[in-house]
């Protein structure tokens, strides 16, 4: 998916100016990130990033209580 190709390309870019960084992939773990927009786009980013370990903030216009709201809750 282009998010997840996105994604793998933020962690090469990454790994290349920290050179201390020995793993890329585990680099989002246990980070927060924050996904403006839960849209389809969003919340497909959301989903790759919390399967890739990071702790996930959603901002949205829509309800708490809304479907996006609860899908994100649901991710973790």
């Amino acid at each position: 998916a282009v998010v997840q190709k996105a994604i793998e390309e933020a962690l090469l870019v990454q790994a290349s100016r920290f050179n201390w960084l020995k793993n890329p992939q585990a680099w989002l773990q246990g980070k927060t990130v924050c996904v403006a927009g839960l849209g389809p786009i969003g919340m497909l980013a959301s989903l790759v990033l919390r399967l890739r370990g990071a702790n996930v903030i959603g901002l949205d216009r829509a309800p708490p209580d809304g479907l996006r709201s609860r899908l994100l809750k649901a991710m973790g």
